[in-house]
């Protein structure tokens, strides 16, 4: 029965094609991956095919059947292309998998049956048979006869317990076997080729031996922009690389050279027009009021990318300068190395580059304890794509972080925190006073330490804030600051710049008044 539920369950879930490589299609001839043009969501990929005569090869079902196009037609004397159906069939590691379970289900069966004939033969013994008891007239006969049952039942009962035992044995066995099965059945349907149940034949005549070149295009594919940037923390060089982070769900590998794309081509491009708005007054019994602007005509929406999949271990190494190749509607970047067609994130490194920056310690004791280490560049670096960095400092992981393709942004970059520099802010004991003209004054401030627990001296910026007054009612005044601050802005944000030898620690004192007339209370926003 348990297994009459589980394939049935198995059948269901499981289309037939796990994985439709060249090396599976029955057909004259194989097609081979030439190169793979990956975009944000989807990619090309271009087949070659040897062909002399009549020939048929298949393509995957993750393939739009509309977007085959054969590049070298001069060769082709007809061809055609049809969408089938592929019959269902199952992994043999799976068929495996239950001749396991099959025989692990059978040895339970037998110890349970014999478990069982043995719990049958023990309630027997708890009244003799008739025929038996009729026999043993005298004592004797009775009492050798009680003596043989119980001698038999502790034989009974000892091979009952071994048998238990057994049969938990098996019991885990069987439950580790089906467990097996359906983590690996589950892991095999996630690695499922896309529409992995139609086929794609494509049928045609060359009117001489040739190499046909055809390009077909997915939409079960995709990729990202992924950094790593390492900080020198004593001269601020940092030393980055660009990986692209692409996946794709064809059962068929990608390898050798692969080009990136931040956009696909359009293929339904129109001159831009705008169209007139008009705007109409609804009745108000329709439960609605003035209309929204509809959307403009032709603008059909736009269906949302394939998510990307959980990441995984697959890297590609390569070591090269980076290039970015930038055009007006397109910014490509090209690297060697190989994604598999079962959906699992691949890392492809693209190049390496070296950025010149000063590390600068920032110290914010209201909002982190610890300083922030930030890349600060006197040049905004070359334009990069916008995407997520690893970062380290001297080699050691400290934080990720967003590449922006703003120059601005990339001018300071934040590298993570700085452990052994540390702060912390105690405020002044409030205290308000009032005269009898109504006059009020709150007087408050706050206590700053910066402690460097490095073993070289160093610069830290530290940056803290007085309350600026929104209203006229209101009036600030500074009784001390010490030291005084490198720079306070019109929003009395302070900066002060300090350096610090190594287990120094310096104090930064702020000491202010807030005066204001009338009944109001003091508000901090």
């Amino acid at each position: 029965m348990l297994r009459k539920i589980v394939r049935s369950c198995f059948a269901a879930a499981l289309l037939p094609a796990l994985l439709l490589c060249p090396s599976s299609i029955a057909s004259a001839a194989s097609p081979s991956v030439r190169a793979v043009d990956f975009y944000p969501a989807g990619a090309k990929f271009v087949f070659s095919v040897e062909a002399d005569g009549d020939f048929e090869f298949d393509l995957p079902g993750a393939f739009d059947p509309d977007s085959v196009r054969c590049l070298t037609r001069e060769h082709v004397a007809s061809l055609e292309y049809d969408a089938v159906l592929v019959r269902e069939t199952a992994p043999e590691e799976l068929e495996e998998l239950w001749r396991k379970i099959d025989d692990a289900k059978l040895a339970l069966d037998l110890i349970s049956g014999d478990r069982s004939a043995m719990m049958e033969a023990v309630s027997m013994l708890q009244t003799p048979p008739a025929p038996f008891t009729k026999k043993m007239s005298d004592a004797a006969s009775r009492i050798e006869y009680i003596r043989r049952a119980l001698e038999f039942r502790r034989q009974i009962e000892n091979d009952m317990a071994d048998l238990g035992m057994k049969e938990s044995k098996a019991r885990a066995e069987w439950e580790k076997v089906t467990q097996e099965f359906e983590t690996r059945r589950q892991e095999l349907e996630s690695k499922k080729p896309f529409n992995s149940d139609m086929s794609i034949k494509a049928r045609g005549t060359v009117v001489s031996p040739a190499t046909l070149v055809f390009e077909a295009r997915t939409n079960a594919a995709g990729w990202r922009v992924g950094y790593e940037m390492n900080m020198n923390g004593a001269t601020g060089d940092i030393d980055a690389g660009m990986r692209a982070e692409a996946w794709q769900n064809t059962g068929l590998d990608a390898e050798g050279e692969l080009s990136f794309h931040t956009r696909a081509p359009s293929f339904a491009v129109a001159p831009p027009e705008v169209l007139s708005l008009s705007v109409s007054l609804l009745d108000a019994d329709r439960g609605r009021g003035l209309g929204a602007p509809a959307a403009l005509d032709g603008m059909a929406p736009v269906a949302a990318a394939p998510p990307m999949p959980a990441d995984s271990a697959n890297y590609s190494q390569q070591q090269e300068a980076l290039e970015v190749i930038s055009t007006m509607a397109n910014v490509t970047v090209k690297g060697r190395g190989r994604v598999g067609g079962d959906g699992d994130i691949a890392r492809v490194e693209i190049g390496t580059f070296s950025m010149k920056s000063t590390p600068v310690l920032i110290s914010i004791p209201e909002q982190n304890k610890e300083a922030w280490i930030i890349a600060s560049m006197d040049m905004a670096p070359p334009p990069l794509l916008p995407g997520q960095a690893e970062l380290t400092v001297d080699g050691a992981p400290s934080g990720r972080t967003v590449i922006s393709e703003s120059a601005a942004d990339m001018m300071r970059i934040p590298f993570g925190m700085a452990s052994r520099v540390t702060s912390k802010k105690e405020m002044s004991v409030s205290t308000e006073a009032s005269t009898i003209f109504g006059q009020k004054t709150r007087n408050g401030g706050y206590t700053l330490e910066i402690t460097n627990a490095m073993d070289t001296e160093r610069k830290i910026t530290v940056r803290d804030r007085m309350p600026i007054p929104t209203t006229d009612k209101i009036t600030l005044e500074v009784k001390r600051i010490d030291p005084l601050p490198a720079e306070r802005d019109k929003e009395n944000r302070l900066t002060w710049e300090i350096s610090l030898k190594p287990g120094e620690t310096k104090k930064i004192t702020v000491e202010y008044a807030l005066k204001y007339s009338g009944d109001g209370v003091i508000s901090y926003n």
